[in-house]
């Protein structure tokens, strides 16, 4: 492992507004993490962060795939598919 890239092979998730778009993932995507999850639009927040929950709940307890897990967890709270971004490994964590 490099230590200079920082996000080699890490799950992130940025519960951010708009986090997923240029230039900022691919300065994310840069630094080799093997999944990288962002917000597309203006997040409310309350629910956003809920949705996180969700997400790290369905991946790291039930054993979901990440792309299902995101998935679900968008839906829980009302926001569309799409609302996050996922790149990367979307498979079991």
């Amino acid at each position: 492992m490099n230590p200079g890239i920082g996000l080699y092979h890490a799950v992130a998730l940025t519960n951010s507004c708009k986090s997923f778009r240029q230039p900022l993932n691919n300065y994310i995507w840069y630094r080799q993490p093997r999944t990288y999850i962002g917000g597309n639009i203006n997040l409310p927040v309350g629910r956003s962060e809920q949705t996180a929950y969700h997400f790290w709940y369905y991946t790291l307890k039930l054993n979901w795939p990440m792309g299902t897990a995101l998935t679900k967890a968008q839906t829980d709270l009302g926001f569309p598919v799409g609302t996050f971004g996922l790149r990367g490994y979307n498979g079991v964590f």
